[in-house]
C-alpha cells in the first residue's frame, strides 16, 4: 500500500509540457513564467480557495462544439472513489470554460448569452469569481464578459482544497484534459489573479479603472493619427513623416551642399520615384499657372503625358521595393514575371520607367515602344564616380562646367533583345547580388547585347543625331546636363527623366525649367503644410531653410534666362497708350507700368497679375487663348509669397520654444557655419503597415554614476555604496536599448567600488579567551590522538608482519646486518642541513602580523540580521551582474585580472558579513559558520572558511594593469590566509575536483544546521544545498544567506577554471552573446551517478564546473591528455624562461648557457618582423633575465631600451614578454613574513622572494632609478623611428613604427598609473585607498626619483606623443577623403582612428582634474 501510494504521488506529480503556468504571488498580481514542473496536491501546501481571475481575451473562435477551456487549477486530481475512500487520478476538462454559444460557467452553468456573451473577433473582460466551501456544503462561481454578469452556480464540487482550489505554484490558462477544448488562437492583454471574491460593484468598478489607465495612451494614439492624417506623404505612406525628412526632398534641394554628409545615398530610387510622383500629381492640380494655358500650348500635353508614364511605371518600382527587401532567386523569378508583363503591355508611343540598381548606383532606364519591331532604351546615370564616365561629356557645352549627357539613347533596339529573358534578369540578379566591377559588365557587356553593336558606336549614332538638328533626330540623343555633386542620384535621375520626357514631347529647355520650378513650389507647399501638424526640430529647421532658399534662387535664375532669351510668354513688358479693359483707366507713359498680349490688348501689370491669380488664363476681351498669360512677375510674386508663408510658419514655431541655454560651440577649423552637415540625418526606412498593438518606447531613467561616492568610510556608507553600485547595475541592465557597451559599463562601475571605494575586511585572528580556545580545538585534539592511535597500531601490524616474514625465511639477520640497517635508518631519520632548517628571525613579520589583525575594520561593527541579510543579497546580484557582463564581454590577458580579482573581492565582504553574529537574532548558519551556537557557546571547532590556494596561484600570472587591482589582490589574500582562516575547516572547495563533490567539512556545517533547527528528517546532509527539489531546499528557503554564501563563492572559484575554452565568452569566430542578469542566476542539482552536484545557468548550455574535464582530448592527435598536461592557466605567463623553449625546462642560467638552440621571437605571419627578431646573443641574454624573476623587471627594462632595441618590438612575442615582466605581481609575501630577512643567499625559501603589491609596484617603491630611466628612454626611441605614415597600403592594420609607438605609449601610462599611486597614497592624497602599506613609509629620496620621472613622462606623453597622434588622425583623414566611396579603406581608418583616440585617451588617464 505504502508503494501504491508513493507511486500515486509520483504520478500526481507527473511533469506538464507546452502550458504556461502561472504564479501567484502575495499581492495578488501574475507573474507568467515559463517553468515546465506542475507539482500536484500534497499536504505542505496552502491552498487558495478564494480568488477572482480577470482576462482580457480576444477568441477567434469559440464556437467549438464542446466549448473553450479558460483555465485548470491542476493537469491532474485526485478524486475519492465510492468504495472504501480509494482514491484515483483524473484530468478535468477546465474548470471553467466558454461555451460554444459564447457563455462562460463551468459544470454545465454557462448564463444567459442573450443578455453578453464572448463574440469570435472582439475583445472581451472575462471575470470568474470563485469561493470554494467546507466539505458537504456548497461552493459559489460566479462569472461576468464585460462586467455584465452572465453565470452563477453553485455545487458541493466546489469545496475548500479540492479542484477547484488554486495550487499557490501554478495555474494553467486555456489548458484541459480535451485537445478540442483548448483554443490555439487567442490574443491576450491582461490575466489578474486577486485573492478576492469580487463582487458586482467591485467588477465594473475595475473595468472602470482600467478604462481611465489607458485614456490617455488612447488620446494620444489619436492625436497620433490626426497628425498622420494630415500629413502630405500621408497619400502614400501609412505611417507618414513630415516631408522635410524626405531624403528625396534633400536630395532635390540641397545636391550641392550635402556632399559629405550622411544624407549622401540616404534613400533608394524607388521610395523617391513615389515621393515625385505624388508632387508631380499636386503640381498638376495646384500649380498650372506657373507654366501656362490649361488648354493650349505643348508644354501642358506634355506634363500630362509624363505624369501618365509615371501613373503606368509605379507597378514596376513598388515590385523593385519586395525584391531589395528580399534579395532573393524566389522574389526575383516574381518581379521578372511581372516586369514581362508590363513590358508587353507597351504599345507605340508608349514609355515606360524601370529603376535599376547595379554596384550601389541607381540607374533609370526608359524604354519606349518605336513601332512593333523595335524599342528605344534610355539609360539616365547622374553620379560621375560610378557609370557616367562611359557617357558622352563636354568641357564646353556649359562654359566653366563639365556637361555629361546623362541620358544614354540607344535607338533603335530590336524586340527580340528587349523583351530577352535572359538580359532582365542578369540586369536584376546585378541588383540583388551586387559584386565590384558589376558597373563595368553592364555598359560593357548589357548595352552592347540590346544595340548588337559596341557601346562606343551607340554613342557615336547620338552625337551625329545631335549635330544634324534634324526634326527627325529629336529624341535619339539627351541634352547636356550637370552631374550630381552628392550622391543623389536616387532623385536625381528621375529629376533627368522628366526633363528628357518633356523635351522629347516638343517642350523648350526653358519650359521643362519651368515645370522644375513648379516640383519646387509644390515641395514648399508640403512643407507649409506639414508646419500645421508638427515642428521641425534643428535639423528639419536647417531642410526648411536650405528649401526656401534654394527655391529663391531658381525663380529668380528662371526668370533672368527667360528675360535673356527674349522669352517672357509671348507679351511685351513696356506697353503705353490705349484703355485697360480691367480696370477701364488709360495706360499713360510714366504712370503705371503696361502689358501688350499677342491680341494686341493692352492692360495694367497689376490688374493682369490679379486676372491670372484668380484663375483666368484668357484675354477679357476677344478671349483667345494665350499661352503663359502669367507674366514673370506674377510668377516671382507667387513664389515670394509662398517663401514668406513658410518663413513665417518657421519663425513662430521657433518663438513658440522656451528659452535654453546657449549650445557649446567647439571651435571649428574650417570655419563653416552650422549648416546641413551639422543636421541630424533623417534615416527613412521602408514604411509598412503595421498591424500589430503599437508599443511606445520605455522611459529612460538616468544612471548617473557620480552618485558612487569617492570612499566609503564606515559600514553605513560601504552599505549605501553597494546599494547604489546594484541599482545602478540595473538600470544599465535594463536600458540596453539606449545605454551603449552597458556591459562594459557594469563591469567598470563594479569594479571601481569593489577595489577603491569600499573598504575590504582586514586580516583577522580567533577571538575568545582561553576556555573558548580550548573548546574550539576539542575536535583537532581528538583527530590528532586518532591519528596518533593509527599510526601505533599500523606500526604494531608492520611489525607482526615483518617478524612473520622473517620466521619463513628462517634464520634472523646477523648483527653486522642488524647494524647496517639500524644505521641506514638512523640516517633517514636526521634532518639534513638544508635552508629550510636554518633559524629566522620571525619578529617582525609576527609583529607586523598583529599589527595588522588589530588593525580597525568596519565590518567588525555590529550588525542587525536585517542589514546582515539585505547586503548578502545585494552582493549575490553584484556578483551575478558582474558574471553576465563579463561573459558578455571578450576574452583577454589584461581583462582576465579583472575577472578573478573582482569576485574575490565581494567573496570577501560576503565571508566577513557571515562572520558576523547578529544583534538581534543571530542566524544560526553564520554561528555554525564560526563554530557556535545560536547562543553564540564555542563548540569543538573553531569554523569553516573558503580555501584561496588556486586563486594565489593564478594570480600569480596575472597582469595587473592597475595598480588598485594589485591592491586588492594582496588584501583578499591577507584576509583569506589570517591566523583565523587558516584554522578554519575549508569547505566549497569546487577547485579541487572536476566533480561537485561535497567535502566532509561542508557535509559537517550542513548537517550542524539542520540539527540545530530540526531539519535533520527531511534530506540527507548535502541535500539541503540543493534548491532544485522544494524537498530538499528547506534550508535554502529558511535561510537566504547561505544561498548568497554559496552562490558567490561558487561565481568566484568558477572564474579560477583555468580552461578557458568552458566559458560563455570564448567564441572561435569572436561572435559574443549579451547577457542579462537573469541569465546568472545558478541552479543546483544533485547527479548520482557522479556523486556530486550540477550546477547550472543560462549562460551556458552545459554544467558549471571549476576544474577542466580530465577527459579531455588532444583536438588533433585525438590522444587523452594527461593530468600534467591540462590547462594550468587561462592564459600562461610568456615571463617563464621555458615559453618559447622546447622541452627539457629552462630553471637557471646554466640551463640558459648551454642550450645549443635558442628563440628568434619571429612573429608567426613574419609580416611586420621580416624574419628573425633577437640573435643567439640577444635571446640568451633575454631569456637568462628570465630565471630571476624576483629582479627581471629592471634587467628587461634595460634589456629593451638599450643598443637600439626598440624597434624589436615589432614582435608580439616580445611585446607580451614585456609586459609579463612589468605587470604580473608575482608570488604573494604573506603577512608574516613581512620584513623577515633571509639567512642565506641564494635563499631556498620561495615564501621569503614574494611581494606583498607585486614585483612593480616593489621596485618603483624601493629602487626605482632603472625602471624609471629604462622607460623614459623607450619613449624618446619610440619617437625616433616614426616614418610619416600610418598604415602600408593594401594593409588592414597600423605599419610596424606606429604599432612600436602605440605600444610603448600605453606600457609608459599603465608604469605612470602605478608611479602616481605610489606617489599620492605615500602624501596620504589618494582618493580611494586610505589603508596603510605594509613595508613602510617610502623613503624621501625615493619620492624625489618618482615625481621627476612623473614629470618627464607626462611632458613627453601629454606634448609629442599627443601631437603624433593628432596628425595620424590628419593623415587617416586625408587618406579617407581620397578614398572616395572605397568602403574598404573608410572601414580600415574608422577603426584605426578609434584606436588612435582610445590611446588618447590612455594617455590622458593620470592627469587629474586640477591638471587639465
Amino acid at each position: 500500500k505504502r508503494r501504491k501510494r508513493r507511486r500515486e504521488r509520483r504520478m500526481e506529480q507527473g511533469e506538464s509540457s507546452g502550458f504556461m503556468s502561472l504564479g501567484v504571488s502575495t499581492m495578488g498580481s501574475v507573474a507568467i513564467d515559463t517553468t515546465t514542473s506542475g507539482w500536484g496536491r500534497s499536504w505542505w501546501k496552502e491552498w487558495i480557495n478564494e480568488y477572482t481571475i480577470t482576462m482580457d481575451i480576444r477568441m477567434e473562435d469559440v464556437e467549438h462544439r464542446e466549448g473553450t477551456a479558460l483555465f485548470q487549477t491542476a493537469l491532474v486530481h485526485t478524486a475519492e472513489t465510492h468504495r472504501g475512500g480509494k482514491h484515483k487520478l483524473k484530468q478535468s476538462d477546465g474548470e471553467a470554460a466558454i461555451s460554444s454559444l459564447g457563455g462562460v460557467g463551468a459544470l454545465g452553468t454557462f448564463g444567459d448569452v442573450l443578455k453578453t456573451k464572448v463574440t469570435p473577433g472582439r475583445w472581451h473582460r472575462v471575470v470568474v469569481a470563485v469561493k470554494c466551501a467546507d466539505a458537504k456544503k456548497k461552493g459559489e462561481m460566479n462569472t461576468w464578459v464585460d462586467a455584465v454578469p452572465l453565470a452563477s452556480l453553485k455545487s458541493e464540487q466546489i469545496t475548500k482544497n479540492g479542484r477547484f482550489a488554486i495550487d499557490p505554484h501554478s495555474l494553467f490558462a486555456f489548458s484541459s484534459g480535451k485537445s478540442a477544448m483548448m483554443e490555439r488562437n487567442v490574443s491576450i492583454r491582461t490575466i489578474r489573479v486577486e485573492l478576492v471574491v469580487a463582487t458586482d460593484a467591485q467588477v465594473r468598478a475595475s473595468l472602470a479603472r482600467d478604462r481611465v489607465l489607458s485614456m490617455f495612451n488612447q488620446e494620444r494614439e489619436r492625436e497620433i493619427e490626426e497628425q498622420r492624417r494630415g500629413l502630405s506623404l500621408a497619400a502614400i505612406f501609412p505611417k507618414p513623416r513630415p516631408v522635410w525628412a524626405a531624403p528625396a526632398l534633400v536630395g532635390l534641394f540641397g545636391d550641392p551642399f550635402i556632399e559629405g554628409t550622411l544624407f549622401e545615398g540616404a534613400s533608394c530610387l524607388a521610395w523617391s520615384f513615389q515621393l515625385i510622383q505624388l508632387v508631380f500629381k499636386r503640381m498638376l492640380e495646384r500649380q498650372g499657372h506657373l507654366f501656362g494655358s490649361e488648354t493650349a500650348g505643348p508644354i501642358r500635353v506634355a506634363v500630362g503625358d509624363v505624369a501618365q508614364i509615371f501613373a503606368r511605371s509605379e507597378p514596376v518600382f513598388k515590385q523593385m521595393l519586395k525584391l531589395l527587401k528580399s534579395p532573393n532567386n524566389s522574389q526575383l523569378l516574381v518581379f521578372l514575371r511581372k516586369l514581362r508583363a508590363e513590358l508587353n503591355k507597351i504599345s507605340e508611343g508608349d514609355t515606360l520607367c524601370l529603376p535599376a540598381l547595379v554596384e550601389d548606383c541607381e540607374i533609370l532606364i526608359m524604354v519606349e515602344r518605336l513601332s512593333e519591331r523595335s524599342f528605344s532604351f534610355v539609360i539616365i546615370n547622374t553620379d560621375p564616380q560610378s557609370g557616367l564616365s562611359y557617357h558622352a561629356v563636354s568641357p564646353s557645352a556649359k562654359p566653366g562646367k563639365i556637361a555629361y549627357r546623362t541620358c544614354m539613347v540607344l535607338s533603335p533596339v530590336a524586340k527580340k533583345n528587349a523583351l530577352d529573358d535572359v538580359f532582365w534578369m542578369a540586369l536584376y540578379n546585378l541588383c540583388i547580388s551586387s559584386r565590384k566591377g558589376d558597373i563595368d559588365k553592364f555598359y560593357d557587356v548589357l548595352l552592347p547585347f540590346l544595340t548588337g553593336k559596341p557601346l562606343e558606336a551607340s554613342l557615336v549614332d547620338a552625337e551625329q543625331a545631335a549635330s544634324s538638328g534634324t526634326p527627325a533626330s529629336k529624341g535619339k540623343f539627351g541634352p547636356w546636363r550637370s552631374p550630381e555633386r552628392a550622391s543623389t542620384s536616387y532623385v536625381r535621375c528621375i529629376n533627368q527623366a522628366i526633363n528628357f520626357l518633356l523635351t522629347r514631347r516638343g517642350a523648350s529647355q526653358q519650359q521643362a525649367k519651368k515645370v522644375g520650378l513648379g516640383m519646387r513650389v509644390q515641395f514648399v507647399e508640403m512643407i507649409k503644410n506639414d508646419l500645421k501638424f508638427v515642428r521641425p526640430d534643428d535639423s528639419g529647421r536647417h531642410v526648411c531653410a536650405m528649401a526656401l532658399r534654394q527655391l529663391s534662387y531658381r525663380a529668380v535664375k528662371l526668370a533672368h534666362i527667360l528675360r535673356g532669351a527674349g522669352e517672357d510668354s509671348g507679351r511685351d513688358l513696356v506697353a503705353t497708350g490705349g484703355c485697360c479693359a480691367i480696370c477701364l483707366d488709360d495706360v499713360e507713359e510714366g504712370g503705371e507700368s503696361g502689358v501688350s498680349l499677342p491680341c494686341r490688348h493692352v492692360y495694367h501689370q497689376s490688374c493682369l497679375d490679379h486676372l491670372v491669380s484668380s484663375g483666368h488664363s484668357s484675354c477679357p476681351q476677344c478671349r483667345d487663348d494665350v499661352a503663359g498669360v502669367g507674366s514673370l512677375e506674377a510668377v516671382l510674386g507667387s513664389v515670394l509669397q509662398v517663401v514668406k508663408d513658410v518663413q513665417k510658419d518657421l519663425t513662430a514655431d521657433k518663438e513658440d520654444e522656451d528659452d535654453l541655454p546657449p549650445s557649446l560651440e567647439l571651435d571649428r577649423e574650417d570655419g563653416r557655419e552650422d549648416g546641413v552637415t551639422s543636421a541630424i540625418a533623417w534615416e527613412v526606412e521602408p514604411v509598412e503597415p503595421d498591424v500589430g498593438q503599437v508599443e511606445s518606447l520605455h522611459k529612460y531613467v538616468p544612471a548617473d554614476m557620480l552618485q558612487i561616492p569617492r570612499r566609503a568610510e564606515t559600514k553605513v556608507e560601504a552599505a549605501r555604496a553597494l546599494r547604489m553600485c546594484d541599482r545602478l547595475c540595473g538600470l544599465l541592465d535594463n536600458q540596453d536599448h539606449c545605454v551603449k557597451n552597458n556591459k562594459f559599463l557594469i563591469v567598470s562601475l563594479i569594479e571601481h567600488v569593489m577595489t577603491q571605494v569600499v573598504p575590504l575586511p582586514k586580516p583577522r585572528q580567533f577571538k575568545g579567551d582561553e576556555k573558548d580556545k580550548h573548546n574550539s580545538e576539542r575536535v583537532l585534539r581528538r583527530r590528532k590522538k586518532q591519528e596518533a592511535l593509527g599510526r601505533e597500531a599500523f606500526k604494531k601490524r608492520m611489525e607482526v608482519l615483518k617478524a612473520a616474514k622473517a620466521s619463513k625465511k628462517g634464520a634472523a639477520p646477523s648483527p653486522e646486518k642488524q647494524v647496517g640497517v639500524a644505521e641506514a635508518e638512523a640516517k633517514e631519520e636526521e634532518p639534513n642541513p638544508t635552508y629550510a632548517q636554518v633559524p629566522l628571525n620571525e619578529k617582525p613579520g609576527f609583529k607586523v602580523l598583529h599589527d595588522a589583525v588589530e588593525e580597525p575594520c568596519i565590518w567588525d561593527e555590529d550588525i542587525t540580521y536585517e542589514l546582515q541579510l539585505e547586503l548578502l543579497l545585494v552582493c549575490q546580484r553584484l556578483v551575478e551582474h558582474f558574471a553576465a557582463a563579463a561573459f558578455s564581454i571578450q576574452q583577454s590577458r589584461p581583462f582576465d585580472a579583472v575577472c578573478i580579482i573582482v569576485p574575490g573581492c565581494i567573496a570577501a565582504i560576503a565571508d566577513a558579513l557571515m562572520r558576523r553574529r547578529a544583534v538581534n537574532h543571530p542566524s544560526e548558519a553564520c554561528g555554525q559558520l564560526m563554530g557556535q551556537d545560536v547562543t553564540g557557546r564555542q563548540l569543538g571547532w573553531k569554523g569553516f572558511g573558503i580555501s584561496v590556494k588556486t586563486f594565489a596561484t593564478q594570480t600569480e600570472t596575472i597582469e595587473c594593469h592597475s595598480p588598485e587591482l594589485a591592491i586588492a589582490r594582496a588584501a583578499i589574500l591577507d584576509y583569506f590566509q589570517s591566523p583565523l582562516q587558516q584554522s578554519l575547516e575549508k569547505v566549497f572547495s569546487w577547485e579541487d575536483a572536476y566533480q561537485l563533490r561535497p567535502g566532509k567539512p561542508l557535509v559537517t556545517w550542513l548537517r550542524m544546521i539542520a540539527r540545530e533547527t530540526a531539519a535533520t528528517k527531511y534530506a540527507a546532509a548535502y541535500l539541503l544545498l540543493v534548491d532544485n527539489l522544494p524537498e530538499s531546499s528547506l534550508l535554502m528557503l529558511n535561510y537566504p544567506e547561505i544561498r548568497c554564501y554559496r552562490d558567490i563563492c561558487f561565481w568566484w572559484k568558477y572564474f579560477l577554471n583555468p580552461d578557458r575554452k568552458v566559458f560563455p565568452n570564448h567564441s572561435e569566430d569572436d561572435s559574443l552573446t549579451m547577457h542579462k542578469r537573469i541569465a546568472a542566476r545558478l541552479t543546483w542539482g544533485w547527479k548520482n551517478d557522479e556523486g556530486g552536484y550540477v550546477v547550472r545557468s543560462k549562460l551556458s548550455g552545459s554544467a558549471l564546473r571549476c576544474r577542466p574535464n580530465p577527459d579531455m582530448v588532444d583536438p588533433v592527435t585525438g590522444r587523452k591528455l594527461k593530468a600534467d598536461e591540462l590547462p594550468q592557466h587561462r592564459f600562461s605567463s610568456t615571463a617563464t624562461p621555458s615559453f618559447y623553449v622546447p622541452p627539457p625546462l629552462l630553471h637557471t642560467e646554466d640551463d640558459v648557457i648551454y642550450r645549443p638552440n635558442l628563440p628568434n621571437f619571429e612573429d608567426a605571419s613574419g609580416a611586420k618582423t621580416g624574419g628573425a627578431v633577437l640573435s643567439q646573443r640577444d635571446s640568451e641574454l633575454l631569456i637568462s633575465f628570465l630565471t630571476v624573476p624576483y629582479i627581471r623587471i629592471p634587467l628587461v627594462l634595460s634589456f629593451f631600451s638599450s643598443e637600439d632595441r626598440v624597434h624589436k618590438l615589432a614582435s608580439q612575442k616580445l611585446r607580451d614578454i614585456l609586459d609579463s615582466v612589468c605587470f604580473e605581481p608575482g608570488r604573494h609575501l604573506p603577512i608574516h613574513r613581512t620584513n623577515v630577512e633571509p639567512t642565506m643567499i641564494p635563499s631556498n625559501r620561495k615564501d621569503l622572494l614574494g611581494s606583498p603589491y607585486g614585483l612593480l609596484l616593489n621596485e618603483l617603491m624601493r629602487s626605482p632609478d632603472t625602471i624609471c630611466r629604462s622607460i623614459i628612454a623607450l619613449l624618446n626611441a619610440a619617437l625616433a623611428i616614426d616614418t610619416g605614415s600610418v598604415s602600408d597600403e593594401d594593409s588592414s592594420d597600423f605599419n610596424a613604427s606606429v604599432d612600436i609607438i602605440l605600444y610603448v605609449a600605453r606600457l609608459a601610462a599603465r608604469v605612470e598609473s602605478y608611479i602616481v599611486f605610489a606617489l599620492l597614497h605615500s602624501q596620504g592624497r589618494h582618493d580611494c585607498v586610505q589603508t596603510p602599506l605594509r613595508e613602510g613609509p617610502v623613503d624621501e629620496t625615493v619620492l624625489d626619483t618618482l615625481r621627476q620621472a612623473l614629470e618627464d613622462m607626462g611632458r613627453i606623453l601629454r606634448g609629442p606623443y599627443v601631437a603624433l597622434l593628432d596628425d595620424y588622425l590628419c593623415r587617416l583623414d586625408e587618406n579617407t577623403a581620397q578614398a572616395g566611396h572605397d568602403q574598404a579603406v573608410i572601414h580600415r581608418n574608422s577603426r584605426l582612428a578609434c584606436d588612435l583616440n582610445a590611446h588618447k585617451v590612455v594617455l590622458f588617464r593620470n592627469v587629474g582634474a586640477g591638471s587639465l
